[in-house]
């Protein structure tokens, strides 16, 4: 199945082409589309379950490599989806991010999501939902930044 979204999606997201070929930017996709798609984007229909990384789509992998090396296409939205699109790339490229590479921070904040919403229980609190993620996934060690992580992921939905 051809989405001819992912790649202008990536590219307002991240300001650069998406390349199959650079794992980092496999996830950011996987991250961003996620997000996008629980924000009420049509951006697919995916099912995402956890894997090593987060959030992660079998089948959005495989329209990423379908569509890796394509032509850009022009993308079109609605203002409310262009809106939604652009708060997710300010978080993306919030100062909030600390240390985290662009990779890490999304990582970090799918997984937050992600947790919260699908693994742990209806009445899990911020602590909790930190607290998983950063037994989860060791490398995501910075705790304040996992803190503005949740606040910021949580108003993307709010």
């Amino acid at each position: 199945m051809a989405n001819r979204y992912l790649l202008p999606v990536y590219k307002a997201l991240y300001g650069r082409d998406f390349s199959y070929a650079d794992f980092d930017q496999r996830m950011e996709m996987q991250k961003a589309i996620y997000l996008l798609q629980d924000m009420g984007v049509p951006v697919g229909d995916y099912g995402f379950r956890w894997y090593l990384h987060g959030p992660y789509s079998q089948s959005l992998q495989d329209d990423m490599h379908y569509e890796s090396g394509r032509t850009c296409a022009e993308l079109t939205l609605s203002k409310e989806y262009a809106e939604r699109i652009a708060r997710l790339h300010d978080v993306i490229h919030s100062e909030a991010k600390g240390s985290y590479s662009i990779s890490h921070w999304v990582e970090c904040l799918a997984s937050l999501h992600y947790l919260r919403e699908n693994l742990l229980g209806f009445d899990a609190d911020e602590e909790e939902v930190i607290g998983e993620l950063e037994k989860r996934k060791q490398h995501l060690n910075d705790h304040n930044t996992n803190v503005a992580a949740y606040s910021l992921v949580e108003g993307l939905f709010s």
